[in-house]
């Protein structure tokens, strides 16, 4: 049983029960943790009748055979349920310390469903489960959720919760951990299926230790790569994920004022990672067990928080900086503060915001805000909209459901500039300036997600998946087939519960080794691929259940038909077509979409 507690629980809200289930080797051998673990279970629901916000909807927290092992980078959990934004899959995945509080409970997954009478608590303790009451954190906000329960429950405890917008049931909302580290889950509103459910925060801690099959063999490898780490995510460890903000905005991967300008040299000259930590650092989070320490804390320099220390990441930098024409760090960062204690993702916040901006400057929006206008650069209006969004007032009742529902309600003349895939807002990395990424975006489960991280082979090259040099970034020609492959890879890592930044640096052969010392397996490559490859087709059947078609896999309008005038990436437009017909044929299905029953077969789904 290296890897693995060996079980998971099926908890019901509504009744109390707890149901207990072995994972078998099977089952841990085809599906190994994460997200893909989550998918084996959410094929045994009636997918496409669950209510996304009704008790029979799952929610599944998932760690990996890696959690718990001191393999770097993989103290991490994945959260899964049908998302009430999109109305399909959800996935998100986290860092912190959750993942490794949950395994040493002694399970390796739980399912809730269910309702809770009232607001609760559940709590794992050595494999014992209890709802409580949570008098005393309902209302408050993530951080003040988080302080209550470790010192309730102990500094060892490990916390996820959300904050008011989860209770609400706000679709953007997320779950938290770490408090004022504030390790996001960040995607899908799985926030507000928690809340649905009536749960405010889990709380797991345990004596339970991973077993290793060969721990000699593994720390010792461990110790020989660690090094080589360091050296290659150097930018990674000063700098956090903002170091990547003036690299990306040189590229035209950076754009801005809702993906219409792709030449931000003033994010190079006011958001950089230098600055940022120059200005306003005030320290640094590590993810167990994880030597880089990316979390980079700053200070909160205005608001009713001035003075508390939050982290800042790229995303948020790209969201509430240029692609809403705002470049101060002071607004970013009060934004972000605003976000995490509230629960809520910054990428859909802040896209949302940036399509209020330029709807308002089109004249289809003329509702007032308490920040002044809406237009570029007005962080007041910024700041006013993040808290609307969050009590449902004024605008805030529009954007809480997602671009692409807001755009409908406008019209047409919304719609070219309505920057979502299947009702998730786009990440900020553009399909301009990586053309693998327009595939990515239009084929991920989730929708628009930078996850399957294509524009890595556009960066660097990948070895073990068969690609040994970087790839042209505006070659449009074998990008279906490399996405699909790095589609897998990242599957399979999130599976393991690695993290996706040390992708170029623990290539397929590392892993496959690492989990064969941990497991005692002798899994070669092509099975373990397979995990990932097998996962995604589940994904894929689930989502074709809830009438998704080829229709859905597409772009925004912007992407495809406005290329950028000037910058790194000018003229340039990614042929989505093309690369959408070798995506399907690559990975065997038809010309429609759908997994072919051959394909299904050879992956044992059929």
């Amino acid at each position: 049983m290296g890897g693995y507690a060996g079980k998971m629980a099926w908890i019901d809200l509504t009744t109390g029960a707890v149901k207990v289930q072995e994972l078998s080797e099977e089952v841990r051998r085809k599906y190994i943790g994460g997200t893909a673990l989550a998918a084996y279970i959410f094929r045994q629901t009636n997918f496409q009748a669950l209510d996304p916000l009704g008790p029979e909807n799952l929610l599944v927290f998932s760690t990996g055979p890696l959690t718990g092992a001191n393999v770097p980078t993989s103290g991490r959990f994945a959260v899964a349920a049908k998302s009430p934004l999109t109305g399909i899959w959800g996935e998100a995945d986290s860092g912190g310390r959750f993942g490794l509080g949950l395994k040493a409970a002694g399970y390796d997954a739980i399912a809730i469903t269910g309702k809770a009478a009232s607001p609760s608590v559940l709590t794992i303790h050595e494999g014992n489960v209890e709802l409580v009451s949570a008098n005393g954190v309902w209302g408050r906000d993530t951080y003040d959720t988080y302080d209550i329960l470790t010192q309730e429950y102990g500094k060892r405890a490990a916390v996820v919760c959300i904050g008011p917008t989860g209770e609400r049931l706000v679709p953007l909302a997320n779950i938290m951990s770490e408090g004022a580290h504030a390790r996001a889950a960040g995607r899908c509103g799985l926030g507000a299926v928690m809340g649905s459910k009536r749960l405010k925060a889990i709380v797991a801690d345990g004596t339970f230790r991973t077993p290793v099959a060969h721990p000699t063999e593994l720390m010792q490898d461990i110790r020989d790569i660690t090094p080589r780490m360091l050296e290659k995510m150097k930018r990674m460890r000063t700098f956090g994920t903002p170091g990547a903000v003036v690299g990306n905005a040189v590229l035209g991967d950076l754009s801005g004022f809702n993906w219409t300008n792709g030449n931000c040299g003033k994010a190079v000259e006011c958001l950089s990672g230098e600055l940022m930590l120059r200005d306003y650092g005030s320290g640094k989070y590590h993810c167990p067990p994880c030597a880089v320490g990316c979390g980079k804390e700053v200070r909160v320099p205005k608001g009713p928080n001035a003075g508390k220390t939050a982290p800042l990441e790229y995303e948020t930098i790209g969201g509430f900086g240029p692609q809403c024409g705002v470049f101060d760090f002071e607004v970013i960062i009060e934004a972000n503060d605003l976000c995490n204690r509230l629960g809520m993702d910054t990428i859909s916040v802040s896209g949302g915001i940036a399509f209020a901006f330029e709807a308002a400057g089109k004249g289809l929006i003329k509702d007032p805000v308490p920040g002044g206008k809406l237009e570029w650069g007005n962080g007041q209006a910024v700041l006013a909209l993040v808290r609307q969004i969050a009590t449902g007032e004024g605008l805030g009742a529009q954007l809480r459901g997602g671009i692409r529902n807001f755009a409908r309600r406008l019209g047409p003349e919304a719609q070219p500039f309505a920057m979502h895939v299947k009702g998730l807002e786009l990440p900020y990395h553009d399909p301009r300036a990586l053309s693998s990424l327009a595939v990515a975006y239009a084929t991920s489960p989730r929708g628009a997600c930078h996850r399957g991280c294509t524009y890595t082979i556009e960066r660097n090259p990948m070895p073990g998946l068969g690609i040994p040099e970087p790839l042209d970034r505006f070659a449009d020609k074998g990008k279906g087939r490399a996405a699909a492959l790095m589609q897998n890879f990242a599957d399979l890592y999130n599976s393991l519960k690695l993290c996706q930044f040390a992708m170029t640096t623990f290539d397929v052969p590392i892993v496959v080794k690492w989990l064969n010392y941990v497991t005692g397996w002798k899994m070669d490559a092509q099975e373990l691929l397979r995990v990932g490859e097998r996962s995604l087709n589940i994904k894929r059947l689930l989502n074709i259940s809830c009438g998704l078609t080829k229709a859905d896999d597409t772009l925004p309008y912007r992407i495809t038909h406005e290329p950028f005038s000037d910058g790194a990436s000018a003229g340039h437009l990614p042929n989505l077509s093309l690369m959408l017909d070798e995506y399907y044929e690559f990975r065997g299905w038809d010309k429609e979409g759908v997994p072919t029953v051959s394909k299904l077969r050879e992956l044992e789904l059929a």
